[in-house]
């Protein structure tokens, strides 16, 4: 098994490089316009051009979360692994590809990527750090916030889980946050923990019928009736 997988990186090692040798190759092949040509174009663009183009750029919504970084050969190794992992259902090695990714480009869609890909394959404490990843690059995701919750009681990190459920709650309508966490809750296997969260919310709002008729349908989800 190891061997295999071992086999396969370097398979797509090999074609990563050959595809970089390509893109070169292509680069050089296209620009086969005589010197004085090129220099010319280079020095004296058409200003219609520059003005359209410097116009897309202006209007051009620029996310202040993505990184300004190149894409380098390690990186592309690591997109590359992701896309063939994950085309044959390893999602385990196309997650960890996907993350060493993001934390070289520091960029949240990959960790967002990586994080996904992970709970694909019900590996939640690999999508812990992925989702970990994806908050710390993306802090006012909503969602990012949401999949780290999961991700949280799906690894058994209940009290890590009712910090995140506590953060999140601030100001909102009591009733209606609760319906969104047990939601939540049933997107994930972890029984035990969903139903522990869920437990958390009836001691702590032991007025509220909500709370109960959440509980209660947790614990139908999840068929725990003691």
């Amino acid at each position: 098994m190891i061997g295999n997988k071992l086999k396969f990186v370097i398979g797509i090692k090999e074609i990563t490089q050959c595809l970089l040798l390509s893109s070169v190759l292509g680069l050089t092949a296209c620009s086969g316009l005589p010197k004085k040509q090129s220099s010319q174009l280079l020095t004296n663009p058409e200003p219609s051009k520059v003005e359209s183009q410097q116009e897309i750029l202006d209007e051009e919504e620029i996310d202040p979360n993505l990184p300004k970084v190149e894409l380098d050969q390690s990186t592309l190794e690591h997109l590359l692994i992701q896309n063939f992992a994950s085309y044959y259902g390893n999602w385990k090695l196309s997650s960890v590809s996907s993350l060493s990714a993001a934390k070289s480009s520091g960029d949240y869609r990959l960790a967002q990527t990586a994080t996904l890909l992970a709970l694909r394959g019900n590996n939640y404490s690999l999508a812990l750090d992925g989702a970990q990843l994806w908050v710390e690059l993306e802090p006012d995701s909503d969602n990012a916030k949401n999949i780290l919750l999961i991700s949280q009681i799906g690894s058994g990190r209940v009290d890590d889980a009712i910090h995140s459920i506590e953060a999140k709650k601030q100001s909102r309508d009591l009733e209606a946050f609760i319906k969104e966490i047990a939601d939540l809750v049933v997107r994930q296997k972890n029984d035990d923990a969903g139903v522990a969260v869920m437990q958390d919310f009836i001691d702590k709002h032991p007025e509220s019928a909500q709370a109960y008729l959440s509980g209660a349908y947790v614990a139908e989800v999840f068929r725990k009736y003691d």
